[in-house]
């Protein structure tokens, strides 16, 4: 592949709102065959087949990496510029990804028995060159398409004029719609997937500690006393929903990553605020967990984390973050009470490793 070249500055490929993952209803049963491929089984085969289960962390790590990333806020929109929420390729990244997903399809022949592997998945193989090509594959598939003809075809009531019959259901459909539409125009909700807002007020007795004083400050906050705050419980962060202090509970909706100084950070929110005179969108008070290992070959895709917090990153980075700096990315939490490490696995977005 040493033939192509191409610019290397950061040009990102993407689309606009990720609206192919937005409807549940389409692609359901693919949907969850995705989940347990490229989140769950990472995760539980980490103490088995190990040479299966690499194979397996790579091909993963590229197929989700040419699916594509959603960046936090501030990422999105001053250094690539493009729709906060949208999935983005970086182009220059596209041909090591190509040749890390050749690589895991190789691993799998060596790894399986020579019948378990299907001559269609040769097809991943042409997955890298195709985006450079054209864009996003996720774009051109059809599938949600074809599931949707189902739907079709119960608006065709006369199957000798099906054309004309479809025509006059879908109409007399959209009218009806439009009607129910105008009834609720003042009680819709505002579209939130590409912004980061807070909702539910929370405690109104709630005070800033010196130390949450401090990080706003230094984040450039103008913050002159401890009752500044107004706290709330749920933040909107494109699209994601976050809910403060639920960690030790049986849901993990508090976890979230920041990417600072050039990698992944994982944190659990004490309590989202904002500040009075402030125009920032929203704050978050963090607890850190420790720095993040990767003890699967290197690779991103399963995190370990311990517990306690370490001083080391609370010098480094305050206890307060903005809410647009945080990743829209939902977090799967294994816990081993037994070792104080914690498990991550992302559900998007992918960490940076750097030393």
């Amino acid at each position: 592949m040493s033939h192509i070249s191409w610019p290397h500055h950061v040009e990102p490929l993407y689309y606009k709102g990720c609206s192919f993952w937005k409807k549940p209803g389409h692609m359901w049963k693919a949907r969850r065959k995705y989940r347990l491929l490229f989140f769950v089984l990472p995760t539980q085969l980490r103490d088995q087949v190990p040479r299966f289960r690499n194979a397996l962390l790579l091909f993963a790590w590229s197929i989700r990496r040419l699916v594509g990333q959603v960046h936090c806020f501030e990422y999105a929109t001053k250094v690539l510029g493009i729709l906060p929420g949208s999935a983005a390729v970086i182009i220059k990244n596209i041909i090591g990804i190509h040749r890390d997903l050749v690589r895991s399809l190789a691993l799998f022949e060596g790894c399986t028995p020579i019948d378990h592997l299907k001559p269609a998945m040769h097809h991943y193989a042409h997955y890298g060159i195709s985006t450079i090509k054209f864009t996003i594959l996720t774009i051109l598939w059809m599938m949600g398409f074809e599931r949707y003809n189902k739907h079709l075809k119960n608006h065709v009531r006369n199957v000798r004029h099906p054309e004309i019959n479809l025509a006059h259901t879908s109409s007399q459909t959209e009218t009806a719609n439009y009607f129910e539409l105008m009834e609720e125009m003042f009680d819709l909700p505002d579209d939130l997937y590409h912004k980061c807002c807070l909702s539910m007020p929370g405690r109104q007795d709630s005070l800033l500690s010196e130390l949450e004083v401090g990080s706003l400050r230094v984040l450039g906050s103008n913050v002159e006393d401890i009752f500044a705050l107004r706290e709330y419980n749920i933040a909107f962060i494109m699209g994601k929903h976050f809910r403060s202090a639920e960690w030790g509970k049986h849901r993990c909706g508090s976890v979230n990553t920041c990417v600072i100084c050039g990698r992944s950070v994982y944190a659990r929110v004490n309590k989202f605020f904002t500040v009075d005179g402030d125009d920032c969108e929203g704050y978050a008070s963090v607890s850190w967990f420790g720095v993040p290992e990767y003890p699967l070959g290197g690779s991103p895709l399963v995190v370990r984390c311990r517990e306690e917090e370490p001083q080391g990153l609370v010098d480094a980075y305050g206890c307060v973050v903005k809410i647009t700096q945080i990743d829209p990315s939902q977090i799967m939490v294994e816990r081993d009470e037994n070792t104080g490490y914690c498990w991550m696995m992302r559900d998007s977005g992918y960490d940076t490793i750097r030393v």
